[in-house]
């Protein structure tokens, strides 16, 4: 059984809406709060995302998850397919920051350590809502494809690995192939081993614990420790 450090059991962002519990009366926003309204669209587009898959989502549900009638969200939204791409921004963003935060508090470990701190943090976003998850790669628009790097999602992801591969290897650990290809490489072999696990739960190979083992072994295997001097 694998037990995780205790730097790395942080809370992870709720991921659950209110409930059945009834909700405040919304105040309306004043002039000029128009962000405000965005912001709230999109927090509750999570909430529930969290409860069911995208497929599902749609403007007149999260409208009244917030509070507001459905026309209100279109001067933010016209389509429904804006709102859920806006997610998946927001959501590859939120996973990336969690990587980077699990690397900094593995700071005084070694780089490889921090490496699969970042792995452990993937996979703890991932277990933690998987329809969110499934989000980030299930969802499909032409709005969100670019031609700069900087500008696709999943960016802050790949750079947070890749910069964690780089440390490696300038720590002297020996990589399979170059940086960039092994970064994706590691990401890759995440995001398949998380899929396989949650399209086949209640087998021992797909706990938390078995996937973040396999993820680590992988780790371990594509950069070599350094030789002793």
């Amino acid at each position: 059984m694998i037990i995780l450090p205790k730097e790395d059991l942080i809370a992870v962002p709720a991921l659950t809406a209110s409930g059945d519990q009834a909700k405040p009366e919304r105040k309306r926003n004043q002039r000029g709060e128009g962000d405000k309204l965005r912001a709230e669209i999109i927090d509750a587009a999570l909430r529930l995302l969290d409860q069911q898959p995208h497929s599902e989502l749609s403007l007149r549900a999260v409208a009244r998850e917030v509070g507001v009638t459905a026309p209100a969200i279109y001067p933010h939204f016209p389509r429904r397919e804006d709102m859920i791409a806006e997610v998946v921004r927001v959501s590859w963003a939120g996973l990336a920051r969690e990587m980077e935060r699990a690397d900094a508090r593995a700071r005084a470990k070694s780089p490889r350590d921090r490496l699969k701190a970042q792995a452990r943090a993937y996979i703890r976003y991932a277990t933690a809502s998987p329809t969110r998850y499934e989000t980030l790669f299930g969802f499909q628009n032409r709005y969100m494809v670019s031609t700069v790097f900087d500008q696709t999602p999943a960016a802050g992801a790949i750079l947070a690995v890749r910069a964690a591969v780089v440390r490696c290897i300038d720590a002297g650990y020996t990589p399979i192939m170059p940086a960039n290809d092994l970064g994706l490489l590691i990401l890759s072999f995440l995001h398949g081993r998380v899929a396989l696990a949650q399209s086949t739960p209640g087998w021992r190979f797909s706990t938390p614990q078995s996937v973040t083992r396999l993820v680590e072994d992988a780790i371990s295997a594509v950069l070599t420790e350094p030789l002793p001097a």
